[in-house]
């Protein structure tokens, strides 16, 4: 009699844990089990980049829809009303060129309130400030990558790595460094002068390297002709370009007069570098400096000799035919 009053003590006792138990899995599976679909983390399509940007000056908005989905309507989170959970953005930015500088919050605390544990469900929008600063290529497109995750709420687990690209686009940016081998040029008279001018491209695209001299009205009615070098396309290294350099020959034939000549005068030239993409994109405008001589006898050519000669021979004939 006892072992059977025992015997059914000890299955009472099963009975009572088995029903405990169960009560126990019911919020455990809310959170994570088998009776919740896995939770979900999606980076939608992300805008506000498009337009070409100035280097170190130009910031847009980056802006970036996303999705959280961890439960259902028919399967709340249980005790959520309070509980919030952290979006974590990956650092740095992956992009495939250098140059671009992404700001902003890179963890976030999202709250999970009454609404978002009974639907399930957060929809919100993240924002940064996206830059481009001088090691950015210009003129051409810069893809770059936008990581981030879900923190884990409970016995729902941290999600996936969920990503979304974005492009941004450097504008054209003309610098250039412009040097003098010889910034004092003298020759003779009718002979010509040659300054060599070193012109590297610094930019962040390729550049047509354009010249325009500036007027000197007395110099060109004096006589001297200077020849305006013309127009040459540099690579740039940001880009990975090799003829980023050269050296540009700029000549200025002298004037001339019977006798002594000695005269000087200056000479101004402009370098302006224009984008080969849109010739309206005009960098920075560099002006180089030269002064020119003339010093020495300019003797007439034999020309006027020979016709004097001529003459005077035929007067002689024609005075000894008369005698």
């Amino acid at each position: 009699m006892k072992t059977l009053k025992l015997v059914q003590n000890l299955a009472m006792v099963a009975l009572v844990a088995t029903m405990a138990l169960s009560a126990f899995a019911v919020p455990a599976t809310a959170q994570g089990g088998t009776g919740v679909p896995p939770a979900s983390f999606t980076l939608k399509t992300a805008t506000g980049t498009g337009s070409p940007q100035k280097v170190d000056i130009d910031q847009t908005e980056l802006s970036i829809p996303w999705t959280y989905t961890f439960g259902n309507a028919a399967t709340p989170l249980v005790g959520a009303v309070q509980t919030s959970t952290t979006l974590t953005w990956v650092a740095p930015v992956e992009c495939n060129k250098p140059g671009v500088v992404v700001l902003g919050s890179f963890s976030e605390l999202i709250p999970l309130g009454q609404g978002a544990a009974t639907t399930g469900k957060v929809e919100q929008t993240s924002k940064f400030i996206v830059k481009v600063t001088e090691e950015a290529p210009g003129e051409t497109t810069i893809t770059c990558t936008m990581k981030a995750h879900m923190g884990a709420v409970g016995a729902i687990p941290q999600t996936s790595d969920s990503n979304v690209p974005f492009s941004v686009v450097a504008a054209y940016r003309g610098i250039l460094s412009t040097s003098l081998e010889n910034a004092i040029g003298e020759a003779g008279p009718q002979a010509p002068i040659t300054y060599n001018i070193r012109v590297d491209n610094l930019g962040n695209s390729e550049s047509n390297v354009n010249f325009n001299l500036v007027e000197n009205k007395a110099a060109a009615d004096s006589g001297w002709q200077p020849v305006i070098p013309s127009s040459f396309v540099l690579e740039t290294a940001k880009k990975g370009g090799s003829a980023t350099s050269r050296v540009v020959p700029f000549q200025i034939a002298t004037p001339h007069k019977n006798g002594w000549n000695n005269q000087e005068t200056t000479f101004q030239l402009k370098i302006t570098p224009s984008s080969q993409k849109d010739t309206a994109n005009v960098g920075q405008e560099y002006t180089v400096t030269m002064l020119a001589r003339v010093r020495g006898i300019y003797v007439p050519g034999p020309e006027p000799l020979l016709v004097f000669a001529a003459v005077l021979g035929t007067a002689l004939v024609s005075r000894r035919l008369r005698q």
